[in-house]
């Protein structure tokens, strides 16, 4: 049977839901474009009416359009190889796929077979977001990772030296391809949770969220019930640098202290301290 491809065009920071969204639809494949990104469903038809009533829940933030493709089978895991490199973040770390060979070491190698999940490190949030794991002191700590993608987040907190790493995601496919990704980098005593950060209970020294604007602003009241009164750390990326403002100011409503803000290109990383 062939597949139906669907090319979305939406705001980056809204991929990540969208891809929760179509997956309930049943498209189990996902790949990124400059505009949004492209769904794969392995039918003869696309249900557009289920389509246009996501379009239709979205509607007042932005106006999503879509292209549908019938497209011949084909091998999507050789596409994949040929299209993905090694990401190298300032020399002590490198994520790669386990088909890569590499030339020397790093003090942090991280193996990621993505497939369908965001959060290969190519992305400048996620970059960001393991930049400035390599400055936090993870050593002893209790870590979350909220919306945990491939779960490469929770595998540096893990390599950093945390005691005690939790993830979650509200996406099952994500859940599956962490899991893996945990497996095949010795870290399978991560705990992971399908749901969002509501079905995390505890405390925590450091929380990572790299997820989008109005997720992250919607979760920060849980964020804060969640972290240690005491020198707790929050990182968060997955916006543009223009809704930085936001973040912070609900963030110091909540008592957070903003400590660092980093940049790539359009997207922002902001660190904070409890």
């Amino acid at each position: 049977m062939d597949f139906q491809e669907i090319k979305i065009y939406c705001p980056a920071h809204f991929n990540d839901i969208l891809v929760a969204e179509f997956s309930m639809l049943g498209f189990d494949s996902f790949v990124e474009h400059e505009d949004g990104f492209c769904a794969y469903l392995e039918s003869e038809v696309v249900d557009e009416a289920a389509i246009n009533a996501i379009a239709a829940k979205y509607k007042p933030d932005f106006a999503l359009r879509y292209e549908i493709t019938p497209i011949a089978k084909k091998n999507w895991n050789q596409q994949w190889e040929d299209n993905y490199e090694p990401i190298y973040i300032d020399q002590q770390c490198v994520v790669r796929a386990s088909f890569h060979q590499l030339s020397k070491s790093y003090p942090y190698e991280i193996i990621v077979n993505p497939k369908m999940s965001f959060g290969t490190g190519h992305h400048e949030t996620t970059f960001l977001m393991l930049k400035n794991q390599l400055e936090i002191n993870h050593q002893g700590k209790e870590v979350l990772d909220v919306g945990c993608g491939t779960g490469v987040l929770a595998i540096m907190a893990k390599l950093r030296g945390a005691r005690e790493v939790t993830a979650c995601d509200i996406d099952g496919w994500s859940i599956e391809n962490s899991r893996e990704n945990f497996r095949i980098n010795d870290c399978e005593e991560i705990k992971i949770q399908h749901g969002d950060v509501t079905a995390i209970s505890g405390q925590f020294d450091i929380i990572v969220a790299n997820i989008n604007r109005n997720v992250l602003m919607h979760d920060l009241p849980h964020y804060a019930q969640r972290m240690r009164s005491q020198g707790g750390k929050l990182l968060l990326s997955g916006f543009y640098r223009e809704d930085e403002n936001s973040l912070i100011e609900q963030a110091q409503s909540l008592g957070f202290i903003i400590s660092k803000t980093t940049h790539r290109n359009s997207w922002s990383c902001l660190l904070f301290e409890k």
